[in-house]
């Protein structure tokens, strides 16, 4: 209710230590698999944890003392197993999602954790819905969709979310070039974050510049400053595209 109370840019959403779990699905038309529940954030928003509930300033928090997790774990049964067993089989697809804002998101202080986008079958109808339809895309980014999103994650933990496809932790993607998009992450923290059956374990970074014709195709721009990437696998199986020498994913997967 405090990201959907979101109005303008600039506006702080104050989250307290503890657990939560998304409620809105994503596209609402399509209500019929409860998995397909995110966190859907609205362009301008900056949302906050690390607050114990008393603090009167943003100044007052503390990020380590008090843990605020956003998780797919709807049953709260995940085990501790990693990489992940059947506990994860019906968590959210995507724990947060952000979709053609105009204005930046901002998430710090938080834990994305238990994302598990493991449904290869669904296929997005025809329904005017932003994601184009025929797009398979419960398949890929664990913890985060971004799609023509300006985003920005500072003092996060991505943490043990998992993808079929690839892109187990976030996926970032502008679909619309010669727009130029940003993703900034900085003191963040991306730890066992599992893409299946493809690259960019962790995190993919991904512009579709075969819309426009470019010397440079610098659609997408990202910095990741003072960020650590722990214990990420991505399991690039053989190529869709045919790769030279049978090599997985041609040699240039997403390490």
């Amino acid at each position: 209710s405090a990201i959907d109370a979101v109005s303008r840019e600039g506006d702080q959403v104050w989250v307290a230590r503890g657990t939560y779990l998304p409620t809105a699905y994503v596209d609402s038309k399509v209500t019929s698999d409860t998995r397909s529940r995110s966190f859907v954030l609205k362009g301008g928003a900056e949302i906050y944890g690390g607050f114990a509930g008393t603090e009167t300033a943003l100044s007052q928090r503390n990020v380590t003392n008090n843990a605020t997790i956003l998780s797919g774990d709807f049953s709260s049964n995940d085990s501790n197993t990693w990489p992940p067993d059947s506990t994860r089989n019906d968590n959210a697809y995507h724990v947060v999602i952000a979709l053609n804002q105009s204005s930046t998101v901002t998430l710090d202080g938080l834990t994305i954790t238990g994302g598990n986008a493991n449904n290869s079958t669904y296929v997005q109808p025809n329904n005017g819905f932003f994601i184009p339809s025929g797009t398979v895309w419960h398949d890929t980014g664990g913890a985060g969709g971004i799609v023509d999103t300006d985003f920005m994650l500072r003092n996060c933990r991505i943490e043990r979310n998992a993808a079929a496809s690839d892109r187990g932790g976030f996926v970032v993607y502008n679909l619309n070039p010669p727009t130029v998009r940003k993703f900034r992450a900085i003191d963040t923290v991306f730890k066992n974050n599992l893409a299946t059956y493809g690259d960019g374990g962790a995190l993919g970074i991904t512009a579709d510049d075969g819309k426009v014709v470019s010397p440079t195709g610098q659609y997408m721009m990202a910095e990741l400053v003072r960020c650590v990437f722990e214990a990420n696998e991505a399991r690039c199986g053989p190529d869709r595209d045919n790769p030279p020498n049978g090599y997985p994913d041609g040699g240039n997967g997403d390490r």
